[in-house]
Order: C-alpha cells, then structure tokens, then sequence
C-alpha cells in the first residue's frame, strides 16, 4: 500500500513536458549535411583584388539525398588552377567522403576549416589531377565564409577555338567546368541561320574539329568533352550542317549493349576520315579485381540520315591489341 502510493507520487510530480529528445537517424543525417553546406575559401580569397589566385570549395544540398562538392578557382586572368565537381556522402559528423579514381576522398570540417585529403595519404596524388601546375586540392586549408561569396572571377572564357572547312568558319569559347562549362559556338558562312548557339555542359571543352562526314558538301563541328568527377569521362556533341543553311546538333547513341562487356570508362573519341570512332580498353574480372585484358574495343559510327533525321549508326565492331595502340 505504501509502496503503491509512493509511486503514485513520484510520477505525479514528473513535469509532462520533460520528454526525452533524440534525433532519428535521418535527422541527425540531415543536421549534418546542413552543417556541411557553405563555401570555402583559400587564404588568398582576401588578396584577390591584389590579383591573388584563389579555390573556392562549395559545398551545396540540391535535395534531401544528395550534397555535391565543387571546386571553383579564379577564371578572370587564366585557366583556372583547380576544378573539379563530385558527389559526396556522410562519413561522420565531421567527414564527408568520395571516391576519385577509385581512391577513397575525405572532406573533413573542424572549426569552420574544410581540408580535402586521402584516407591513405600515399594516394594524395590523385588529387592533383583536378589542379594544373603542380597544385593538389589536398595542398589548400579551406576557411568557411559568412558572406556571400564574391563570383565575379570565377567566370571567364578562358578557352578559344576556330574551325573552317567549305567556307563555313565556326568560332567556339567555352568556360572550365566550374562545375559546368558554358559554350558559346558562332557559326559564319552558312546561308540562312548564323546565330549563337549556346549551350551548358558538365565537361571542358578539349579539342574541336571540322569534318564532312556524311560527304554532303555541308561539314560538321566535332566538340571533344572531359568531365572531371569521380572518374574521368570523355564524350562529345556534334553539330551537323545543314545544306550550308543551318547546323543542328546531332544525337550520341550509347555503346551497343552487346558490346559493352569488360568496359570499366576510360574511352576515347576520335575522327578517322568519315568515320565517328570510340575505343576503350576491355577488362576482365580477376581476384575481385578489374584488370586490363590486353584488347581494345573499337566501335565505329557513320552519320547517316533516315526518314526520322540525321542519326549516328553502328559501322562496325572489333577489337585489337593494346600494343598497337602502345599500351
């Protein structure tokens, strides 16, 4: 009976508001990624009106299951030094983490400090393969800021190039992949239609070239992309001319599904004679591990044009020894 009343007072005295609080998962997910999303800046940011060079690594939300790191650097005088654009995931409260060729990235934040590293240090190497001249995303400490950041010289037409062929002349710029690149292409010569074109995409713009490919005496723009994320992809847009009046662009097919075995990236595009030529060397699974087979995969198109449209079409398929391409 004592007992009974006792516990009947202890708990009346409870305050009902007084309730345990924990985050869910998701939530405590959510809060992190929040605390994540910023920019941040290098050292220099503060001498960039003396012409300093400076990264920016922002870090962005675009929805509940996805943040993005994109590294951006001064465009306004040259090249940018370092770009690169990737998907990140949560590691812990304080480490994001990524994959670039295969190497697992951290992102880690202490005290409003971003700093971009390996988890095994002897591949820090890899992240000097987003910086030209020698620099490396893992050489930079990142402060976060709290002011907007200043992008008026993160943007600038740091690439030119000019193709001609028949009397048709186009001149191309394009920005770095910042984490897009936008492209501007100013055709001359054509007999109807010589307005911009104007266009975004995820990669930089390499090479460009001219070629009449389906030898109707009206040539084609051949534009050559490298994205740059967690593994590099090359690709391309063709822009096919139109009776010397006009230019559209041009659909890539995806590789044939049959041929797409052992393919592990690393494909490469080019131009012989008529032909639209991709290649990529073959792999083969071997203790867990993809290894190069030794044989390069040569898919070969030519632009045609059907009832529905000008389309690239599958020529032909086969294979040849690395050796002679010198691997």
């Amino acid at each position: 009976m004592l007992l009974g009343l006792y516990l009947q007072a202890m708990f009346s005295c409870q305050n009902p508001n007084d309730k345990e609080t924990t985050q869910s998962p998701q939530e405590a997910k959510v809060s992190v990624s929040e605390n994540f999303v910023g920019d941040y800046v290098t050292e220099s940011y503060d001498s960039r009106s003396q012409g300093s060079d400076w990264i920016v690594a922002r870090i962005s939300k675009p929805n509940d299951d996805l943040l993005k790191l994109e590294i951006s650097s001064r465009a306004d005088r040259k090249r940018p030094s370092c770009t690169w654009s990737t998907s990140v995931q949560i590691k812990d409260e304080n480490t994001l983490f990524t994959y670039a060729m295969e190497e697992e990235i951290l992102i880690k934040l202490d005290n409003n400090i971003l700093t971009i590293t390996a988890t095994n240090p002897e591949e820090d190497g890899v992240l000097s393969f987003f910086c030209g001249g020698g620099a490396s995303l893992s050489g930079y400490t990142y402060k976060k800021l709290s002011e907007p950041l200043d992008e008026t010289q993160l943007k600038a037409f740091s690439i030119e190039k000019s193709n001609s062929l028949q009397g048709i002349n186009f001149e191309i710029k394009a920005t770095e992949q910042n984490p897009n690149s936008e492209v501007i292409i100013t055709p001359s010569g054509l007999e109807e239609t010589n307005g911009l074109i104007q266009f975004e995409t995820v990669g930089t713009l390499m090479e460009s070239e001219v070629e009449d490919l389906n030898s109707d005496g009206s040539p084609e723009l051949i534009l050559f992309f490298t994205r740059f994320g967690e593994s590099v992809e090359n690709y391309l847009k063709i822009f096919s001319g139109n009776n010397n009046k006009s230019i559209s662009e041009v659909a890539i097919p995806s590789f044939p599904e049959e041929f797409t075995t052992g393919f592990q990236g690393l494909e490469e595009w080019a131009i012989v004679e008529t032909s639209i030529i991709a290649r990529f060397p073959i792999f083969e699974e071997e203790n867990g591990e993809w290894v190069r087979s030794g044989l390069t995969r040569q898919i070969q198109y030519k632009l045609v044009e059907r009832e529905n449209g000008r389309k690239l079409e599958l020529d032909r398929v086969f294979e040849i020894e690395d050796s002679v391409f010198g691997h």
